[in-house]
């Protein structure tokens, strides 16, 4: 990009006579911000502050990209909430359009920036759309239809192995036969439907060389097996294009600086303490020494919740009573008796 200044480039001494190449971004002057939910769509651009809703089906779809191609709309911004707004997803970006998905807790965050409280679904796409406008980072981009899939099928094999365990749980409070073998019926057929998505899950990954490349490197790592392997190709798929710090921010794994002034204060060494202060009392939050009378013992015992299960004495202050404290030195009050100078004096 080469830089213009009062007819002359920078690029030499000689003064510039034909036109110089440069390759400027166009600035972002119209954006739109959608809210999506299960019967609507609340779209609102920015910024005029138009809005108008939708029904979220076909026509109304086709109808949103209508008026956004005439306002001159080039980036749609959504909340990640839900799959009620897949449809329209798919539509902008067959359409052209730079759609991006944004974090619901960046949204929030945008808000109360705004010192904004009211919330409603046009008031949330204002807000989106103000978001989208002013925020000019480059967006993610769209998961492909591959990848939405397999992350369907995944969670829909995460459903099926909870509701095992909740039948488990179940057959372990009955005791009649007829509820017996209505429970273990359930978790058969529960069963079989979790192995037969994790027989389409392990074919549409095998099928694909590049998550099948990804799958055997996972499993050569000591400790992942299959179901965790095909867990991290679904539910990460940035894994191989991303540096090993943007993954584990992505996963929750990135260690976080800790606030200050929230850690404990830790007592200050001998060197520290101020000459003018006793070390007998200083620091001034020691805790005062127990006496053996106050020590609890260490004698094991039997919750009265459960008898069979013994429990040892660092239990024991779960089902007993309140431990005992030290006590405190008694502070001497003088009474005065009540007479004619005392009453006139607290009438002073």
């Amino acid at each position: 990009m080469i830089e213009q200044s009062h007819g002359r480039c920078r690029c030499g001494d000689r003064p510039h006579t034909g036109p110089i190449p440069m390759t400027i971004a166009l600035p972002l002057t119209v954006a739109a911000g959608v809210d999506a939910g299960q019967r609507f769509l609340d779209v609102a651009l920015a910024p005029s502050g138009q809005t108008f809703r939708m029904p979220n089906l076909a026509e109304g779809i086709a109808e949103i990209i209508a008026r956004l191609e005439r306002s001159g709309v080039r980036r749609v911004v959504l909340e990640a909430i839900g799959p009620y707004a897949e449809p329209l997803i798919k539509a902008l970006s067959v359409a052209g359009f730079e759609v991006g998905i944004v974090n619901p807790r960046r949204i929030k965050a945008f808000r109360e920036a705004e010192g904004g409280r009211a919330k409603t679904d046009r008031l949330d796409a204002r807000l989106i759309a103000r978001f989208a406008l002013t925020m000019p980072e480059t967006l993610r981009p769209l998961p492909t239809d591959t990848q939405l899939e397999l992350k369907a099928l995944s969670l829909r094999r995460r459903q099926l192995t909870e509701m095992i365990a909740m039948e488990k749980t179940r057959m372990k409070q009955v005791c009649g036969t007829l509820l017996l073998d209505s429970h273990r019926a359930a978790i058969a057929a529960l069963s079989a439907q979790c192995q037969a998505i994790e027989a389409e899950l392990a074919r549409r990954i095998g099928d694909d060389a590049e998550l099948r490349r990804v799958l055997h490197i996972l499993k050569s790592i000591p400790g992942i097996g299959e179901r965790v392997a095909t867990l991290l190709i679904t539910d990460l798929p940035e894994l191989g294009q991303r540096d090993r710090k943007a993954i584990a921010s992505l996963a929750g794994l990135a260690p976080t600086s800790a606030n200050p002034a929230q850690r404990r204060l830790a007592p200050p060494s001998p060197a520290d303490v101020p000459a003018f202060a006793p070390r007998s009392t200083w620091p001034p939050w020691s805790p005062p020494a127990t006496t053996p009378s106050s020590a609890t013992t260490t004698t094991p015992f039997a919750c009265k919740e459960n008898p069979e299960r013994s429990r040892s004495s660092q239990s024991h202050e779960n089902c007993s009573s309140q431990p005992t404290h030290s006590s405190k030195p008694t502070r001497h009050i003088k009474v005065r008796p009540l007479t004619h100078k005392t009453v006139a004096g607290f009438a002073r």
